[in-house]
């Protein structure tokens, strides 16, 4: 099904369920916060969702994006920072 999406609604799909706002993701792809609204209308449309649980649902259960472990989950916000700085 994410074949349907453009590389760039697949990103911001990706990002929308990583917990990015619209804001975020904009600054991080170098796009306007319109630019980036209007990927995500695309992209929801096109997949039938209505809201970012669902965009996440949808990214977990196609592997645009991984569950954590509990443990990964647990771990101090900052902790996590530096790990995903480093990778």
């Amino acid at each position: 099904m994410t074949s349907q999406l453009s590389i760039r609604e697949t990103e911001v799909i990706q990002s929308i369920a990583l917990g990015k706002s619209v804001q975020q993701i904009a600054f991080e792809l170098n796009r306007s916060r319109h630019t980036i609204e209007t990927h995500k209308a695309k992209a929801f449309f096109k997949l039938g969702l209505r809201n970012a649980v669902e965009a996440s649902r949808y990214a977990i259960a196609t592997g645009l994006v991984s569950m954590p472990t509990i443990d990964e989950f647990l771990k101090p916000t900052e902790e996590r920072r530096h790990e995903s700085s480093t990778r």
